[in-house]
């Protein structure tokens, strides 16, 4: 038996806390009367997977920063954010620039397309991690095209599409390709 579970000669736990207490002994105030008796279950410990809905508008770029993170918390005048390449916390002051991953579209020939929109088609074209962000720009134009060919070659510049490689491969890595739905774009289409 578990040296935990084995019950105790001469005293028992008391449920206020981790004193040990003579079991005659009684206690008034924030202590039980009598002490408690120790439960014969046992506790285990079960590990489940579930896949984690991102909600997109919590995941920052910084400008400055390499990567993107993860909004842990907000205050007044700084909020702290959790770096997905390393996992590093830091505070983000209102004077450096930051951009929610929601806010960002792809300039496209018909109409921009909303980044949860391209990280979704890239998810379907590569069904893995795409090519790496790296890559010569000629290569990534071309992997981009397969996904999103209707993307504006003239207003998309190499430097956005080297982020969209990494972030989406930051964002793959750490098993966060499934997004939440907007409660707006639900309520929309109940209502037509």
């Amino acid at each position: 038996m578990h040296p935990l579970l084995q019950k105790s000669k001469c005293r028992e736990h008391s449920s206020a806390g981790s004193e040990h207490l003579p079991y005659k002994q009684r206690v008034t105030g924030s202590n039980p009367v009598a002490p408690t008796t120790e439960s014969r279950a046992i506790r285990g410990i079960f590990f489940y997977t579930q896949i984690m809905k991102v909600e997109l508008e919590k995941i920052l770029s910084v400008s400055g920063k390499p990567g993107i993170f993860k909004l842990v918390a907000g205050g007044k005048s700084v909020i702290i954010a959790e770096s997905l390449v390393d996992g590093k916390r830091l505070p983000i002051h209102p004077s450096q620039r930051v951009s929610s991953l929601s806010d960002i579209s792809i300039f496209t020939i018909e109409e921009d397309v909303p980044l949860k929109d391209v990280f979704t088609k890239m998810k379907e074209h590569y069904n893995g991690p795409a090519a790496d962000y790296k890559s010569e720009p000629q290569v990534l134009r071309g992997e981009i095209v397969k996904f999103l060919p209707t993307y504006d070659a003239e207003r998309v510049y190499d430097s956005d599409i080297r982020k969209l490689f990494q972030w989406f491969n930051i964002l793959q890595a750490k098993d966060m390709l499934e997004f939440v739905q907007e409660e707006a774009e639900e309520g929309t289409d109940s209502a037509e």
